[in-house]
């Protein structure tokens, strides 16, 4: 089974300040990944739900009185929540789109529907930056020398993958899958380079299962996190710069690690722990690809069912 470790959300080029982590009234916490701003995109901040409010509103509290136009575009993918656009289409499945460079890695990796030998759907677990936030009376404010932290906010387990060629393509799936007409990589103009679309199950529906090692975990096949927990969640390492993280040590295989994009021996540290190790993440990229079998299968398993399951709670 193909894994990807799928960064997104705002980032230091695009919306430039970090997406939020909340502590709830019972002192959980919770995380809400900003989709970045984008001049075709067919949504608005202001149609994107959040907290009986909209993200317009959200994002311009974060950013200290500088207000985010109502009208101004948001590329909303990975598309991870039913509630997060009113109306929607019945059959709305979520959805993740990728083009460009990064599709043709993702082709590369041979991440499509199902993969070749059986072994299982793929699987995108997504991370962004995030910092701790405070209520305020004017909305929302991050919270004095709270750390930057790079942290896992959701997931899609595959079920069909689309290549959208070129527009009569697009237009093909417009008319075929009407809940994705709106989503940007099917409404906007990606025709000048590799397109495609990765659509989970129907949310409630049979298929809408996580399943690992050919197990059902009982567990739905996409979502967005509704908690969010440090000890599960965040990748960075402790009082590390963001992009420094701390990962479990079997990524590293020995002194031989398979991670997309961090194959070089000299990203990896090996720690005085032996369960962890640090990776020195790329500053740039988006799909970090990884092979199931080349790994521990079950070990595997049960690091992905705890952060999903840790989520959930």
């Amino acid at each position: 089974m193909k894994i990807v470790l799928s960064r997104k959300g705002f980032d230091s080029s695009n919306g430039h300040i970090p997406s939020p982590i909340f502590q709830q009234e019972d002192g959980t916490l919770s995380l809400y990944s900003l989709p970045i701003p984008k001049k075709q995109a067919t949504y608005r901040y202001s149609d994107i739900q959040w907290n009986q409010s909209n993200l317009q509103v959200l994002i311009s509290s974060l950013r200290r009185g500088k207000k985010t136009r109502p009208d101004y575009p948001a590329h909303l993918d990975p598309d991870l929540v039913r509630d997060a656009v009113k109306n929607r289409h019945p059959d709305w499945c979520p959805i993740f789109g990728q083009s460009g460079s990064s599709e043709t890695q993702l082709q590369h990796e041979r991440v499509n529907d199902l993969a070749e030998d059986g072994c299982g759907r793929p699987l995108f677990l997504f991370f962004g930056w995030y910092r701790e936030v405070k209520s305020m009376p004017a909305g929302y404010s991050y919270v004095k020398k709270a750390p930057n932290i790079h942290a896992l906010f959701g997931w899609l387990q595959v079920e069909r993958k689309i290549v959208l060629r070129d527009r009569e393509r697009r237009e093909e799936v417009r008319s075929e899958f009407p809940w994705a007409a709106h989503h940007p990589h099917v409404a906007d103009d990606y025709d000048d380079a590799p397109n495609a679309i990765y659509i989970a199950p129907k949310p409630g529906s049979k298929a809408d299962r996580l399943i690992l090692n050919g197990r059902d975990t009982g567990l739905p096949a996409a979502g967005m996190f509704r908690r969010f927990d440090p000890e599960v969640h965040t990748l960075t390492a402790k009082d590390r710069s963001r992009s420094r993280w701390c990962l479990p040590s079997w990524f590293y295989r020995d002194g031989d690690p398979k991670l997309g994009m961090h194959k070089k021996k000299s990203r990896w540290e090996v720690q005085s722990d032996p369960r962890n190790i640090h990776l020195q993440s790329v500053g740039k990229g988006q799909e970090f690809v990884l092979d199931s079998g080349d790994y521990d299968e079950k070990q595997i398993g049960k690091w992905v069912e705890r952060i999903v399951r840790a989520g959930q709670r």
